[in-house]
C-alpha cells in the first residue's frame, strides 16, 4: 500500500533530515505522493534538483511551504502547494526575507527571556537563541522544571510546540509579543498568484474559544481552498468534523504528518503518530488534477 504526506519538514527549516534524506525515506516507505513544506521558504527544492533519489522517485512531488500568517490577532499556518517556485521565491523575498526574520524572532528572544525573569519562570539565564523561532529554546529548557509546568495550561504542557502560539496570543496569561507576519489574506493570494492551492494547517491546534466560529470566518475571509483534515494529531472525531464541514464548504481535503525527524520523534513519516495517519489518494486526486 503506498502512502501520502504532504507536510514535511527539513533542516531547512525546522526539521533535522536533509531534503535528500527526505526523498530516500520516501522511497524506502513506498510514499507515492510527497510535499516538503518547510516553514517560509523553499530552498529544499533547490536541493532537489541535483538530487539523483529525487529525479528517479516514481511518485510525485509537489511543491510545498507551510506560511506563518496573521489572521486576527491569531497565529495561524497556511500550506500552499503546487506553486511556481520562482514566483513564489519573489514573494518570500519580499515577505519573509530570512535575515529579517532571523532579525526579529533574535529580538521577541530577548524580549521572552527578560519577561520571562521578571515573572518568576526558572530557566538558565544564560540561554542562547535557536532559529528558527523565538521560543526554540525555551521548549526545552522551561520544560525542565517542574515549577514552571505548573504555571501552563494543560495543553501547553503536554505540547511544548504551542509555546509560540501562547505568547503571542493576547488572551494568553503567558502573552509577550505581537505577531509581525503577512495576513492570512495576503498569504493565500500570493498561494493562488502562484499557481498554488491553499489550505489550513493542523485546524484543531489553534487557540480559539469557538472554533466553529473561526473555521468558518478564516474559511470565508480569506479564501482559502481547502484544510488539513488528516493530521497525526487529529483524532477520529477530528476527521469526522472537518470532512463534513469540507463537504458542506465544497473545500479540498489534504493531509500530512508534520513530520520533523528526530525533533519530534514520535512522529513518522508517511504514517504519523503509532501509524494511525492514513490519506486517502481520491481525495488528494480531486485537487492534484488543478495542479496538472
Amino acid at each position: 500500500m503506498s502512502l501520502i504526506d504532504l507536510h514535511i519538514h527539513t533542516r531547512e527549516s525546522d526539521g533535522t533530515d536533509t531534503p535528500e534524506q527526505v526523498i530516500r525515506k520516501a522511497i524506502e516507505l513506498n510514499i507515492s505522493i510527497l510535499s516538503i513544506t518547510d516553514h517560509n521558504l523553499i530552498t529544499a527544492y533547490d536541493r532537489l534538483k541535483d538530487c539523483i533519489d529525487a529525479q528517479n522517485f516514481s511518485g510525485r512531488i509537489i511543491t510545498g511551504a507551510e506560511f506563518c500568517a496573521n489572521f486576527g490577532s491569531l497565529l495561524v499556518d497556511i500550506l500552499g502547494y503546487g506553486f511556481d517556485l520562482e514566483k513564489m521565491q519573489k514573494f518570500i523575498n519580499k515577505r519573509y526575507d530570512p535575515e529579517r526574520m532571523d532579525k526579529k524572532e533574535k529580538e521577541i528572544f530577548l524580549l521572552i527571556k527578560e519577561q520571562l525573569l521578571e515573572r518568576g519562570f526558572k530557566f538558565d539565564p544564560n540561554l542562547e537563541y535557536i532559529p528558527p523561532f523565538a521560543t526554540e529554546a525555551f521548549q526545552k529548557e522551561l520544560w525542565k522544571y517542574p515549577e514552571n509546568l505548573k504555571r501552563f495550561p494543560e495543553a501547553l504542557v503536554k505540547s511544548p510546540g504551542l509555546l509560540y502560539r501562547y505568547m503571542n496570543d493576547p488572551k494568553s496569561d503567558l502573552y509577550m509579543f505581537e505577531p509581525y507576519f503577512p495576513s492570512c489574506l495576503e498569504v493565500v493570494a500570493a498561494i493562488h498568484e502562484c499557481g498554488g492551492l491553499a489550505f489550513l494547517a493542523h485546524p484543531f491546534i489553534y487557540l480559539v474559544d469557538d472554533f466553529s466560529v473561526f473555521l468558518n470566518e478564516i474559511v470565508s475571509q480569506s479564501g482559502l481552498d481547502g484544510v488539513e483534515v488528516y493530521y497525526s494529531l487529529h483524532n477520529s472525531d477530528n476527521i469526522k468534523y472537518l470532512l463534513e464541514f469540507s463537504r458542506r464548504n465544497g473545500l479540498y481535503v489534504s493531509g500530512g504528518s508534520d513530520y520533523h525527524g528526530n525533533k519530534k520523534i514520535h512522529i513518522k513519516l508517511g504514517t504519523g503518530i503509532n501509524n494511525t495517519l492514513s490519506v486517502p489518494s481520491d481525495e488528494i486526486d480531486l485537487w492534484l488534477k488543478k495542479l496538472l
